[in-house]
């Protein structure tokens, strides 16, 4: 089960800090912790969930770094359906699909493989948090190489590329 780390700038609270979950927090563009993020020992990955990352938050609006959104399905109904499509969001619950993609891939190939197996897998080939980011919430910068077991690595997604003569979004 892969599940969201939150969205509090706290500590990582249930599911997410249940036994046998793949944890996933979010991170910015830079590849710092995004501000809202909680994270913790619990954690194993994070991957892109937009706004910006915790170094360059200045408060609500104000962002002092890249500040990408993740694309996602919407519906501008309160209440019941009405209108869907595809619209910016971030947070943790943005961060976590890239991972379960990842994981329903693997599955796909090697379906017998574990839940630890896929973790491990998962882990073993994301690349570290770039030096000078924070990964851990707060100020505390990034430093040395790969996942330091306080919070997982960063799951590396290839930003879409618009086919050649495509000028409109959605191109697929």
């Amino acid at each position: 089960v892969v599940v969201a780390t939150g969205n509090d700038s706290g500590a990582v609270g249930q599911p997410a800090n249940c036994n046998g979950v793949i944890a996933v927090t979010a991170h910015a563009r830079d590849g710092d912790n995004a501000y809202y993020a909680n994270v913790g020992p619990q954690v194993h990955l994070s991957a892109p969930g937009g706004h910006c990352g915790s170094l360059s938050y200045g408060g609500p609006g104000v962002c002092a770094g890249p500040s990408d959104l993740v694309y996602s399905t919407v519906n501008s109904g309160t209440t019941v359906a009405v209108l869907e499509g595809y619209g910016p969001n971030a947070g943790t619950s943005m961060a976590t699909p890239h991972v379960s993609g990842v994981a329903s891939l693997m599955l796909a190939l090697s379906p017998l493989l574990t839940a630890n197996e896929v973790r491990s897998v998962l882990q073993s080939t994301t690349r570290p948090h770039p030096a000078g980011s924070a990964r851990r919430g707060g100020d505390e910068p990034a430093s040395g190489p790969g996942a330091n077991g306080q919070e997982g690595g960063l799951l590396p997604v290839a930003r879409p590329r618009r086919p050649h003569g495509q000028s409109c979004w959605p191109w697929w």
